[in-house]
């Protein structure tokens, strides 16, 4: 029999989805019904006005710090962030605290290019240069990489997903029964997220922060960031600039602005070959070009 949830559940939807998501779910049923209505409902919130006011305000914060990089990380399908994080849905998704919109956090971005280094076997200073290690603080800082309004159609970044378990009892079972094909596949739903990012690099000089900019730029077309990368998601395009939201597009839709060509930055080659720049880095060259 379904365990009901009180009756603060039907008191509406609110207009932030991490609140929805985290106390709306009306029972814990059997065949997983309250948990797809409460993904189509929290689908259907778009952002608020206030985030669209914050973003402008960090974005004109960024802008203003000359040690900063700006970029814009269109999503090139979906994106998963967050989804082993602790959860009574059991999947989980990484939205803002205070405006419940999605965001890729500076560590995630931090990690992925780190495992990129490590791919590409670069050298151990420039590693100690961009991350740091036990003995000095790295030089470049990752910023949280907001959700930029007006990017996902209808203002609705989040959207609805799955994933298919074939052989649960194989997986669950304590006994390891082999899988069949006379298994019943158990759909389980989740959410995931699109439309584009505003990435912020906070660097010592202009050439270390271009150079930075472009192995990120080269992880996220390849490796992809957060989760189920190896099944696409988190992968994109980075490019230069930045994305000013339009005042004449409301939080009820509007032009697809996250779409918009960026500006383009002299001080950054697309021809850059930064593996062989990085093996080629000395610790004589670290030292000179860091304060």
């Amino acid at each position: 029999m379904p365990i009901q949830r009180p009756a603060c559940c039907n008191l509406g939807r609110p207009s932030h989805a991490g609140l929805y998501l985290h106390r709306y779910l009306a029972e814990h049923d059997t065949n997983g019904e309250a948990r797809r209505k409460l993904f189509d409902n929290a689908r259907d919130i778009a952002i608020s006005d206030v985030y669209r006011t914050a973003y402008l305000r960090w974005n004109a914060a960024l802008k203003s710090d000359a040690a900063i990089l700006l970029g814009v990380f269109r999503v090139s399908d979906r994106l998963m962030v967050g989804l082993g994080d602790t959860n009574v849905l059991e999947t989980g998704l990484t939205l803002h605290h205070t405006y419940g919109v999605p965001f890729i956090p500076g560590s995630a971005l931090k990690g992925l290019l780190r495992h990129a280094l490590e791919e590409i076997d670069a050298s151990t200073d420039a590693r100690q240069a961009l991350f740091g290690d036990t003995t000095a603080a790295g030089h470049f800082t990752f910023l949280d990489a907001l959700y930029i309004p007006g990017s996902a159609p209808d203002e609705k970044p989040l959207r609805g997903d799955v994933i298919t378990v074939h052989h649960p009892k194989y997986y669950s079972d304590s006994s390891h029964r082999w899988p069949s094909d006379f298994d019943d596949p158990t759909p389980v739903t989740f959410l995931s997220a699109g439309g584009s990012y505003l990435v912020a690099l906070r660097g010592p000089n202009s050439a270390w922060r271009a150079l930075a900019f472009d192995l990120l730029k080269q992880a996220l077309a390849t490796n992809g960031v957060g989760g189920k990368t190896s099944s696409g998601y988190g992968r994109g395009e980075l490019v230069l600039g930045d994305v000013i939201p339009k005042a004449s597009v409301t939080r009820s839709g509007g032009a697809n602005i996250g779409d918009a060509p960026a500006p383009a930055s002299p001080a950054f080659s697309p021809g850059a070959e930064p593996l062989r720049k990085i093996q080629a880095l000395r610790q004589k060259d670290v030292k000179g070009q860091l304060s």
